[in-house]
């Protein structure tokens, strides 16, 4: 029995070492040796713990198979996988699966054939970023120089290109974290270049439009009522336009132009002449009116071109006021003043005896009385009425009674149709009377002269055009030599004899009317041309990148045409109208010096030729 016991107590023993042999393999993980192990063992050892540690080896046995397993899968997943992290994950899951030698010998040449794989991979994709780069550079060289050069007007073009940069920049932005950080700094600055370029076509389209917008706001052609209704947007264009582009090259000369430009003063003079539509005043009422608006134009728009040329149509149109009333006075208008000059003592009215020696005695009253063996009379000797006593004999005297002064038979036409006097008769009526006086031998040398004399001021001082063609004649006759004071209508006296033989040499010296008050005429046709001269504005002076001077301008011109452009103000404020070219046909010439002198966003005026110059108006 005792036998027994320690039998019993060797088989336990030797059963706990073999448990725990096998257990200390299976917790190494040398499932094979603990499999071989086993195997040497008697079977049939049916002892709880060897069951127990049976069943652990083959649970261990089981748990590496399906280690092996997914070892095998993340191998195959890193082999035939495309997507990197995927690869990499899985490199990453296997080299922890690897137990065994030969295990992790698999797994590491696995990872070499991947990092070639990868190096050459990234080589490949860093060279074919290179050639983005390249590419999108490039693109964005083409933009620039478009952008800088000649086609920087041509949108599409510009769209175009922007565009394709767009394009290329954009595949180096999808890719750039797959590369180097060199290459994708490279990739950044390029699109920092493109997203300036963008804003720089923004900016430049921005500037067409308003350049287009100021090309539209400026053209105002004859026939239209756009000088009405464009009034002031030639100008708020410009202003807008140094307003959205203040770092553009052109915003200061822009907004200078918008306050010194001279299309609101010309749009002023056409508003003007399209109401007056001719020249001469309707009525006298218009003249007030006109001299009004002038005064006002002239007021408001001092540095106007047409500033000495409205000042002139007021100068005229105030000698026509003249006629009517001076200085608001009617009784000093010079149609009243001529009434008055033929309503005076010795022509409107008197009685007359003329002696055979040819002297003529102007009687405080008429003689109808018979005459006796001795005519004796009271005659003027002076003009506040002092009078002498004559005697003479009847046979002495060319007529038997006193008669009428020959001047009365003019001053009373002048009487009777001075009143008639109007806008459109005063130089025919002047120069029939003093040509009618001229020719009137009859009447004293020196009246003559002095009506002569008067007739012709008043004429021009109601005619301010008239006025500078009678300057020569009434210069010689205004003698300075010649006592105009003197007592013409004593026969005896010797001063008014002598008087009276200079009037005659003067009045001989007048040439012939027509030719002058032809000329005046003239005059007044060519102040006609130049007040209502149509200058309507197509376009303004633009300087190119070339720096050529052209005129931006959407008309299209049927005829040959003048161009003008208003002068800078000189020192004392004025402006004046400078001819810039022509238009022949389609053609424009633009005279580069002249250009030059007035400045980029100068409006550009344009009249018909010479040949075909003619008065028109906006309506």
């Amino acid at each position: 029995m005792f036998g027994g016991i320690v039998y019993f107590s060797y088989e336990a023993e030797k059963t706990r070492r073999l448990v725990a042999a096998v257990d200390a393999f299976v917790t190494d993980g040398k499932l094979v040796e603990a499999r071989k192990f086993m195997e040497q063992q008697p079977s049939g050892s049916t002892s709880e713990s060897w069951l127990a540690v049976q069943k652990k080896l083959i649970d261990a046995e089981q748990s590496d198979r399906d280690r092996v397993a997914q070892l095998r899968a993340e191998m195959e997943t890193a082999e035939q996988s495309t997507e990197t992290l995927r690869i990499e994950a899985a490199l990453k899951r296997a080299r922890e699966l690897a137990r065994t030698a030969d295990e992790k010998i698999e797994v590491g040449k696995l990872q070499m054939t991947w990092q070639q794989r990868v190096s050459k991979e990234t080589a490949a994709r860093e060279q074919q970023f290179r050639d983005l780069l390249t590419s999108a550079s490039q693109a964005l060289q083409s933009l620039d120089s478009a952008l800088s050069g000649a086609d920087s007007t041509d949108r599409d073009r510009l769209k175009e290109l922007l565009s394709e940069a767009d394009a290329r920049v954009g595949k180096l932005r999808s890719s750039r974290t797959s590369v180097a950080k060199e290459l994708e700094s490279q990739a950044t600055l390029l699109d920092s270049r493109l997203q300036a370029s963008r804003q720089t076509v923004a900016d430049l389209a921005r500037k067409n439009d308003l350049l287009d917008k100021l090309t539209d706001a400026v053209l105002m052609l004859p026939g239209t009522a756009q000088g009405i209704s464009k009034a002031g947007a030639f100008e708020a264009t410009l202003r807008e336009f140094a307003t959205a582009l203040p770092n553009d090259p052109r915003a200061v000369t822009l907004k200078t132009a918008a306050e010194t430009s001279s299309l609101p003063s010309v749009l002023a003079r056409q508003k003007l002449i399209d109401r007056w539509k001719s020249l001469r005043p309707i009525h006298e009422k218009d003249i007030e009116t006109r001299i009004r608006e002038v005064r006002l134009f002239l007021t408001e728009h001092p540095a106007s071109p047409d500033s000495e040329l409205v000042s002139h149509y007021e100068t005229w149109l105030a000698s026509i006021q003249r006629r009517f009333a001076d200085d608001g006075d009617p009784d000093e208008g010079m149609r009243q003043r001529l009434a008055a000059l033929f309503n005076s003592k010795f022509i409107r009215e008197g009685h007359t005896l003329r002696d055979t020696d040819g002297n003529t005695y102007y009687l405080s009253e008429a003689r109808t009385e018979p005459f006796g063996s001795v005519v004796s009379f009271k005659y003027l000797i002076g003009f506040n009425g002092e009078t002498r006593l004559k005697s003479l004999k009847p046979s002495e005297l060319t007529i038997f009674k006193s008669a009428p002064p020959p001047q009365q038979e003019i001053a009373t036409q002048v009487r009777t149709t001075v009143r008639e006097i109007g806008l459109d008769n005063w130089q025919k009526y002047f120069r029939e009377l003093t040509e009618s006086l001229l020719k009137a031998n009859q009447v004293d040398p020196f009246l003559r002269y002095l009506l002569v004399l008067k007739t012709l001021e008043f004429a021009g001082l109601g005619d301010h055009l008239l006025e500078q063609e009678l300057a020569p004649v009434l210069k010689d006759l205004n003698d300075d030599e010649l006592d105009r004071s003197v007592a013409w209508m004593d026969p005896l006296n010797k001063s008014a004899e002598a008087a009276k033989k200079r009037a005659l040499e003067l009045l001989a010296k007048v040439p012939p009317l027509e030719p002058i008050f032809a000329s005046a005429v003239k005059r007044q046709e060519q102040l006609e041309r130049e007040v209502f001269a149509l200058r309507f504005s197509i376009g303004w002076l633009e300087k190119t990148s070339r720096g050529e001077w052209v005129c931006r301008t959407k008309w299209s011109p049927a005829g040959d045409h003048v161009l003008h452009v208003v002068s800078r103000p000189d020192a004392g404020g004025a402006r004046s109208w400078l001819a810039l070219g022509r238009v022949q046909g389609k053609s424009l010439t633009i005279d580069s010096t002249v250009a030059q002198t007035v400045g980029e966003a100068s409006v550009v005026f344009a009249s018909a030729a010479p040949s075909e110059a003619k008065t028109a108006l906006l309506p």
